[in-house]
């Protein structure tokens, strides 16, 4: 019996450490990605705690609900990494112009790179917790 709870610990670890890895990833990867693009380390700093909110607020609910209902796939983690990424901002900005001609301006400038740098960070988190997964139960 006590080999059986010893296996068990061990699983639940590395599903904590797989999904701690894939959050720090979430947080730190826009952030670098925004200190190639602008060279700033103020600019990424914002940015790693925007992901950082993104990440825990909805990332982190998004993931235990697909990894409850077995929904955990690399297309899955695109579909929420684009949505997480782009929604936020967008809500807001939607209640405040809708029906404005800045929204066209809005979707190519803000929604869709947004939600592309989510669909990059979704991708990457679930590249890394998949690989630690794999690695851990070999």
């Amino acid at each position: 019996m006590a080999g059986m709870d010893n296996s068990l610990h061990i699983k639940q670890l590395s599903d904590f450490g797989a999904t701690f890895a894939a959050v720090t990833v979430a947080t730190f990867l826009p952030g670098l990605i925004m200190t190639v693009l602008s060279g700033s380390l103020i600019i990424s700093s914002f940015v790693c705690f925007v992901s950082l909110l993104h990440t825990l607020m909805l990332g982190l609910p998004f993931y235990w609900i697909c990894k409850g209902n077995g929904w955990i796939h690399w297309w899955s983690s695109l579909i929420c990494g684009f949505f997480i990424g782009s929604l936020p901002l967008s809500l807001l900005f939607l209640t405040n112009n809708v029906g404005t001609p800045d929204f066209l301006n809005f979707m190519s400038l803000i929604f869709l790179p947004l939600g592309l740098l989510g669909a990059i960070t979704g991708f990457s988190a679930w590249c890394t917790w998949t690989l630690i997964l794999r690695a851990t139960r070999s």
